[in-house]
């Protein structure tokens, strides 16, 4: 009788932990869609996946990792590694730069109305930005507020305006 009881019970409370997981991953919110379109027409590089997790020194914020690969070998290596400058120094093996006045790439996050809710350049690189056909880099985005992410539906990634394009629009 009593290993009728006891066995539903043991199952149960097994399965508990699985189903929190199950639905801390559903909270992670990992279906927002990624467009960077940008990067593969300007330098071939295509976003082989991402990844949402806790930011790292904030409690409660997210990051976004993006797994990118170089589809072709780049031209233009130092525009490319300026696009890439990061914004702030990160544990762990990164590439860490100065930190520039301004950044020629941007991540914009937006959401159900295409409206921006969040913008930051790189933060964090991990690898090599060689620019050969076949190399991949990861590169972070850091200390999404919690209230911020859960507006999120799209991230995309767009270059900084340019002084001129900026003077245009004034007028």
């Amino acid at each position: 009788m009593r290993a009728r009881v006891f066995l539903p019970v043991f199952v149960f409370a097994v399965s508990l932990p699985l189903l929190a997981d199950e639905e801390k991953k559903k909270d992670a919110k990992d279906d927002i869609k990624v467009d960077l379109s940008y990067l593969e027409k300007t330098w071939g590089i295509k976003c082989k996946s991402h990844r949402i997790a806790d930011s790292p020194g904030r409690q409660g914020d997210k990051q976004v990792t993006f797994l990118l690969e170089f589809t072709k070998d780049v031209e233009n290596l130092e525009e490319l590694r300026a696009a890439f400058k990061v914004k702030v120094n990160m544990l762990g093996p990164v590439i860490v730069r100065d930190a520039p006045t301004s950044w020629p790439l941007w991540f914009y996050f937006f959401d159900e109305d295409n409206v921006v809710v969040y913008k930051s350049p790189p933060n964090a690189i991990e690898g090599e930005i060689s620019g050969k056909k076949g190399d991949v880099i990861r590169v972070r985005v850091v200390h999404i507020t919690s209230n911020d992410f859960k507006k999120i539906l799209k991230v995309e990634a767009r270059p900084e305006e340019k002084k001129k394009d900026k003077d245009k629009a004034k007028k």
